[in-house]
């Protein structure tokens, strides 16, 4: 029965945490077994030792050889639940580091090819790159003419919501180049001077405080109600824009409620009482001349 019980929890286990922390499944799975057969070892070598020094010491009573093998199989429960209890906690952590999808210079190629085809009114590349199911960024900008100038934002759109990379990410490349509202679209005399960014979100957490995300690491979606008309107001940053500017997180999330349409003073009851998704991103950033080298190199 014990056998029994043992073999089903470790099915249970290993199933659980193949469907919901696939990529670290695979590790989990080599350091239990790595620890089962050092465990194993241990036991093997204790009981070798023990039938060696037969000779030297008086055999033990009956009711101490059934009180040692208590503490054994006790010992050994102990092991197994104390294994689990690492596994399911570095693999959750693990998971939480691990991103699922990442932005190669294959997309942001596709990219650039798109918009020139479009500039060409010729048909659109097909995708090279393998597909993926995931929320997505296109970000464009143009470098100064000056060199220690930043360069400015021409266009930065995506989705929140998953897309196929296949159907998506060229879609995207023009929807950002030349529909973003806030910019003139991009002329085809701007090409040479662009850079382009593809963004890959994953890793989303979602029912956080307004407090509880890392500059540099996290963009973050808030979600809040404006206190004087009640209106639902949303609004999103990419990971990389709080550390591009220079801003706390206060003055992160304060930037984030203007975005989203509340124009009031920002107090801490409106900070309080934001909804706060987290998420990490994957980026490739490429100049037109990078794509022009990596085409002819290819």
């Amino acid at each position: 029965i014990r056998s029994l019980f043992l073999c089903l929890s470790l099915s249970f286990f290993f199933v659980f945490f193949f469907l919901f922390f696939p990529s670290c499944f695979f590790l989990s799975f080599l350091v239990f077994w790595i620890f089962f057969f050092l465990q194993k070892l241990a036991i093997c070598s204790t009981a070798l030792l023990s039938r060696l020094s037969i000779g030297f010491e008086p055999p033990l009573p009956p009711f101490k050889v059934r009180e040692r093998e208590t503490k054994k199989k006790k010992g050994a429960t102990f092991f197994f639940c104390l294994l689990l209890f690492f596994l399911a906690s570095t693999s959750a952590m693990a998971e939480s580091s691990v991103i699922e999808h990442e932005a190669k210079a294959e997309h942001v190629i596709h990219c650039f090819e798109t918009l020139l085809c479009y500039f060409d009114n010729v048909k659109g590349p097909g995708p090279v790159f393998q597909d993926a199911y995931c929320p997505l960024f296109v970000t464009w900008k143009k470098k100064a003419r000056v060199g220690n100038e930043e360069p400015r934002l021409r266009g930065c759109i995506g989705t929140l919501e998953p897309k196929d990379l296949h159907s998506s990410l060229g879609e995207y490349a023009l929807i950002s180049a030349l529909r973003d509202r806030r910019f003139n679209p991009i002329d085809v005399k701007e090409v040479q001077s662009l850079l382009c960014t593809v963004s890959l979100l994953t890793n989303f957490e979602r029912n956080l405080t307004w407090l509880d995300w890392e500059v540099g690491k996290h963009g973050m979606i808030i979600e809040f109600e404006d206190p004087s008309s009640s209106v639902s107001l949303s609004a999103t940053y990419l990971p990389e824009v709080a550390q591009q500017q220079g801003w706390t997180k206060q003055e992160c999330i304060d930037s984030l409620i203007q975005k989203a349409g509340y124009y009031g003073k920002v107090t801490e009851d409106i900070r309080r009482k934001i909804r706060l998704t987290r998420y990490q991103s994957s980026l490739c950033t490429m100049s037109y001349q990078d794509y022009i080298m990596m085409k002819e190199s290819n």
